[in-house]
């Protein structure tokens, strides 16, 4: 009887100890280690960066892998500015929501209402179809050559105005990466508000919510501190390669900041900062009827696509230039998200790298 006790102990004592253990080893893994995982790479020698931010409720996981200049081996760290591409296009359109607050733009207006000399073809177009990408007007990148001369946001204007025709009539269906009409936009805010749009950026977006190191990069007018300088892959290695004919064009994507500043930006939109709840509820719908073919089935306005995430409603937005590739995932309902901005354009699975630690905190 005795030794029976003790087997049943035992069988007891064992099947404890296999719980815990398989409790540990099921244990989710935390950003950091889903991070340290995906990057670890970064950190090999000659490596471009990757600058990681998850947050949700106030607490906060941030690091730097690898090189913001591959060519000097300067490390990046949290506090590193990259180049966010169309990121840029959600601070874009607050600067249209700040102007709508101040009753001095109506987000149905036509754009000629604005900008007088607007394309005849393009006069049924309003401020609504430009931020909700659903314009029609055609990609300035396929009326210029990446290899061509610098283009500004005045000379995206000059050559939609040499066109003579939409890619589809304004309101019939949602082109997500049409870069044009946040060119436009940013002309709207500069003409509406009498100021240049990196100082408008400055002085109404980036003082007010602290985000000191964030700027419109303007050469030879601002700079950017910390920078990252674009890469990309040439005979197996990295080297420095950040400017082409697109990259002077500030509406759509010509704003630098980090994941530090960027997570401040987060909560500034939680938490309805800059204008009111009911402001961006507005400009955030959409007509679902447009969007059937947008990418990957999302909805679109205000620079970001908006879908559902393992049953949670998600805005997300991706920001691809010459040397640089980034991602951006909001959870509001949670109050969180995740930024991962790199130095590198190779288009990776970045939105799938975001989706993975955006499970770490759901």
């Amino acid at each position: 009887m005795f030794k029976i006790k003790k087997i049943v102990l035992f069988l007891i004592c064992a099947a404890i100890i296999a719980a815990l253990f398989y409790g540990c080893s099921s244990r989710p893994k935390s950003p950091e280690e889903i991070a340290d995982e995906m990057y670890k790479t970064c950190n090999s020698e000659g490596m471009p960066s990757v600058s990681v931010l998850v947050a949700k409720d106030g607490e906060v996981f941030e690091k730097s892998y690898g090189l913001r200049n591959v060519e000097t081996g300067e490390k990046a760290t949290p506090a590193t500015n990259y180049r966010l591409g169309c990121i840029t296009k959600t601070f874009t359109s607050m600067g249209i929501l700040i102007l709508k607050e101040k009753d001095l733009i109506d987000l149905d207006w036509p754009v000629n209402k604005v900008l007088t000399d607007f394309p005849e073809y393009a006069k049924k177009v309003t401020i609504r179809n430009l931020l909700q990408n659903s314009s029609g007007l055609p990609k300035y990148e396929s009326l210029w050559p990446k290899n061509g001369t610098t283009l500004h946001d005045e000379d995206v204007y000059e050559l939609i105005k040499k066109n003579d025709k939409l890619l589809f009539q304004p309101g019939f269906r949602v082109d997500g990466d049409n870069d044009t009409n946040f060119a436009i936009l940013a002309l709207v805010i500069e003409k509406i508000s009498g100021m240049k749009y990196q100082d408008f950026m400055a002085e109404n977006i980036f003082k007010p919510l602290r985000m000191d190191n964030t700027v419109a990069y303007v050469e030879g007018y601002n700079s950017v501190p910390e920078r990252a300088y674009g890469s990309v892959l040439k005979n197996d290695k990295f080297v420095v390669e950040d400017q082409y004919a697109y990259s002077a064009v500030l509406g759509d994507g010509g704003i630098y900041s980090n994941v530090r500043d960027l997570y401040l930006w987060n909560k500034a939109l939680e938490n309805n900062e800059l204008v009111s709840a009911e402001t961006m509820k507005e400009a955030m719908k959409t007509n679902k009827g447009i969007s059937e073919e947008d990418y990957s089935g999302s909805y679109y306005s205000c620079g970001w696509y908006m879908e559902e995430l393992y049953g949670h409603k998600t805005n997300f937005t991706p920001g691809g230039t010459i040397g640089f590739y980034n991602m951006f995932l909001r959870l509001p309902d949670e109050k969180g998200c995740v930024i991962i901005l790199t130095n590198y354009d190779k288009r990776w699975g970045i939105l799938e790298d975001a989706k993975k630690l955006a499970a770490s905190i759901i």
